[in-house]
């Protein structure tokens, strides 16, 4: 990895580590275009970027970089001992009780050009605490409203 002995992890959150983005990488769009469903493993994307040589030494300047979502989800995995998915699953989306929720299974075909933690579908929990049970929709008729009169006019 270019400068990996020099890059932290909060390099990494903060998009300053320097590392090129795999998403920019010019053999990405034929590899899409011959496979558009083809599952991308983080190693695979690893090896797109860490090609590239780093585009300014860690923590001088800032840039957006997939590569750096990917070091992360591998960092988690690590410390976790479990893999990504279940990790988020146990340690965020649970704990806070996103039960709509989900992160991709390492054989979904996520597109390289997002990064894989950006792909979760979140529903924001509400303002109330949150329930055990789903609740029951809404009925969809409408009321009906007592009919306006109008407006009386009487000859001048």
């Amino acid at each position: 990895m270019p400068n990996g002995d020099n890059i932290t992890l909060a390099e990494l959150l903060e998009m300053r580590s320097g590392l090129y983005d795999y998403a920019g990488a010019s053999e990405l769009p034929p590899i899409l275009d011959n496979d558009p469903t083809m599952v991308w493993a983080p190693q695979e994307l690893l090896a797109i970027s860490f090609a590239q040589p780093a585009n300014f030494p860690p923590g001088t300047s800032y840039e957006y970089s997939n590569t750096n979502y990917v070091l992360l989800g591998l960092v988690v995995e690590k410390v976790n001992g479990r893999p990504l998915a279940k990790a988020m699953q146990k340690r965020l989306f649970r704990p806070l009780s996103l039960s709509d929720t989900v992160y991709p299974a390492s054989t979904s075909n996520v597109s390289p050009g997002r990064s894989r933690t950006a792909t979760c579908t979140a529903a924001l929990p509400s303002s109330s605490p949150p329930s055990r049970t789903r609740p029951t929709p809404r009925s969809t008729k409408r009321r009906s409203r007592p009919a306006r009169s109008s407006p009386q006019t009487t000859p001048a």
